[in-house]
């Protein structure tokens, strides 16, 4: 696709243009996320409408098998949150927002009963999201986050934390789990891949 200005600059960074060696993102004249394409036969469309905006995944580049509706409030962020996949309907979700931008609650429920499923309240820190008890994190303040929603056309889903994440620690008693992560950065200090757990998994991102 052939844009029609530069991708805008936020914090410095500009739009991530590729994820790992599989995922390619397309944007809009505006640069929304128009296309997210996954292998070169997996793709997931974004259309864009004055309070909604549809998700559509394709398999094999043709067959819709998940649509996805978010509804958007008046800031533009999705309040609410529908659809199915292949096989499901999903769980209804409805998302609240902090003054800042930062999703600050989400209740899913059962789309039949309408009872709540689950409920997750998220601390905000010095820009950065802190889940309940449950989930402990640390973050890197030396660095920017520049794979963020907001670098890759998704600003609906609310801001990511400011800086990159250290560790993700889950305390639950029958899953305790700690995932360590490590960046390497580019000559403009945005981030150039993430590893977890020592180099178990990589992954490269690059930037319009």
């Amino acid at each position: 696709m052939q844009e029609k200005e530069d991708s805008p600059v936020q914090n410095g960074i500009t739009r991530i243009k590729n994820i790992g060696n599989y995922r390619y993102l397309i944007y809009d004249d505006k640069w929304r996320l128009i296309i997210d394409t996954i292998n070169n036969d997996t793709k997931i469309t974004y259309t864009y409408y004055p309070d909604s905006i549809v998700l559509k995944y394709y398999e094999n580049s043709h067959s819709i098998s998940d649509v996805i509706i978010y509804h958007l409030n008046s800031a533009g962020l999705a309040d609410s949150i529908y659809g199915h996949t292949k096989y499901n309907i999903l769980q209804p979700e409805k998302r609240n927002y902090n003054a800042d931008g930062y999703l600050s609650s989400k209740i899913v429920y059962n789309y039949v009963t309408n009872d709540v499923v689950n409920y997750h309240a998220y601390i905000i820190s010095n820009g950065n999201i802190f889940y309940d008890s449950i989930i402990e994190r640390t973050y890197d303040t030396t660095h920017l986050n520049s794979i963020g929603n907001e670098y890759m056309g998704l600003s609906f889903l609310g801001k990511s934390s400011r800086n990159p994440i250290i560790t993700e620690k889950n305390t639950t008693p029958w899953y305790q789990k700690t995932i360590n992560y490590t960046y390497t950065y580019d000559e403009k200090n945005r981030i150039k891949t993430v590893s977890t757990d020592g180099g178990a998994s990589t992954t490269a991102y690059t930037y319009y």
